[in-house]
């Protein structure tokens, strides 16, 4: 999936995820740069993310990653970081 169809599709959803609690989203990663397949690996994620990854899994037909600012590991931060797209 491309980039702009990633965000495009999220956008359309930005009222449900705010429901949600989602104050802010950002893409990080393959889809950031234009380089996803459709290989990945389901996360091991916090309870509370569950229904907001299952949200934006069918919104975009593929396995998302999910996590907040916070919960980066120091080892990942910088090449998370650089990555990042702001959606909304």
């Amino acid at each position: 999936m491309q980039r702009h169809e990633a965000i495009a599709r999220i956008l359309q959803h930005r009222e449900p995820l705010g429901g949600l609690g989602v104050e802010s989203l950002t893409l990080f990663g393959s889809v950031a740069r234009n380089e996803a397949t459709n290989e990945g690996k389901y996360p091991i994620g916090v309870f509370h993310f569950s229904e907001i990854r299952l949200l934006l899994e069918d919104v975009l037909g593929c396995s998302v990653d999910l996590g907040t600012r916070n919960s980066l590991r120091n080892h990942l931060k910088e090449t998370v970081l650089k990555d990042l797209i702001y959606v909304f």
